[in-house]
């Protein structure tokens, strides 16, 4: 946008490209499910967290096994509002990925979710799934827009100083966020 406002020769080369993120995000907000989501602000506590999840992902899964060390809840209630939307908005994303593709092509596929809060040396939540894994091939209502959820919340999780990691495991698909003290409670990445 800055290069747009100095007038420079690049202007089609960085509309195209401000294109291409309105469509990818357009595509994301199509893809979210009805419904009411939770809100990654208003999660103050890991009870929030679990009652959230609870809600809006419940039905989706067999099975829901949690893991929440107690230490956690004290990161959890230091996280910056900041933090705190892009580290549970980046939950909310990997768990509604698991809950849509993790069955692939069969709905009758069993699938459960575990989630692991814990607090070490950094904030870290791990989503695992017993779903199809990435190698499984797409089906065509998800084809076109593959990936840009995730590559979204990773870049944001990034840019506050934590990550994003997926893994394919034996038995489906491992997402690990984390976040450093320091950066959770608004402190330099």
């Amino acid at each position: 946008m800055l290069a747009l406002s100095a007038g420079t020769e690049q202007a089609p080369a960085i509309l195209e490209q401000l294109s291409d993120v309105h469509r990818a995000i357009s595509d994301v907000l199509h893809a979210m499910p009805n419904g009411q989501p939770f809100s990654a602000v208003q999660i103050a506590a890991i009870a929030d967290f679990r009652q959230a999840v609870e809600r809006e992902f419940g039905a989706e899964f067999d099975d829901i096994d949690w893991a929440l060390a107690d230490i956690a809840d004290e990161s959890v209630r230091a996280l910056s509002p900041l933090a705190r939307e892009v580290f549970f908005g980046a939950a909310r994303e990997a768990i509604r990925n698991a809950a849509r593709h993790g069955r692939g092509r069969d709905a009758d596929r069993p699938l459960r979710l575990r989630l692991s809060l814990a607090a070490a040396d950094a904030l870290t939540l791990r989503i695992e799934d017993d779903g199809v894994g990435l190698d499984a091939p797409p089906d065509d209502d998800h084809a076109a827009g593959a990936g840009q959820g995730m590559a979204l919340h990773g870049a944001m999780m990034a840019i506050i100083g934590g990550a994003w990691l997926t893994e394919h495991t034996a038995h489906g698909m491992r997402i690990t966020l984390s976040l450093l003290p320091e950066v959770a409670i608004g402190g330099p990445p």
